[in-house]
């Protein structure tokens, strides 16, 4: 399996790769991936907001990560708290970010990635928010 993810990894565009991915299966990868060791030792809450043309039937996901906590909490329904992050992007967007076939510094720089609120949080994303193993990879295709 691990040959076939590498194989796929530099031979297959990632569009094509990421064209189908479901939101919310998105957003349970995404949930593993959080390094809660980089975020604050407070309530933190991320909001992310997709834009994809159709709009996903769910475009919007928060995270609530609690001190002490094993995993963020990750919610499809307002959980009602203040959120200190404001994520907006696309799935190929953030397909893209988790499977290094992009990064947030490019994602940012082509307009698939927002980030607005606490300028902390923004600014370490790319520590809090891991990427797969497979990012590593030579000859990696990358997003165009």
């Amino acid at each position: 399996m691990n040959a076939l993810a590498e194989w796929a990894q530099c031979n297959i565009q990632a569009e094509i790769a990421l064209a189908d991915v479901d939101v919310s299966t998105l957003m349970w990868a995404v949930r593993r991936k959080i390094d809660l060791a980089e975020l604050p030792r407070r309530r933190a809450v991320i909001r992310f907001h997709f834009r994809d043309d159709p709009p996903p039937r769910c475009p919007h996901y928060w995270f609530v990560v609690e001190p002490g906590s094993d995993l963020p909490e990750l919610c499809s329904l307002d959980p009602g708290r203040d959120v200190d992050l404001y994520v907006e992007t696309g799935v190929v967007s953030l397909g893209a970010i988790l499977e290094g076939r992009s990064s947030i510094e490019r994602e940012k720089e082509r307009g698939g990635l927002f980030l607005i609120g606490d300028p902390g949080l923004a600014r370490s994303m790319d520590r809090w928010l891991r990427i797969s193993v497979y990012a590593a990879l030579e000859g990696i295709v990358q997003l165009s």
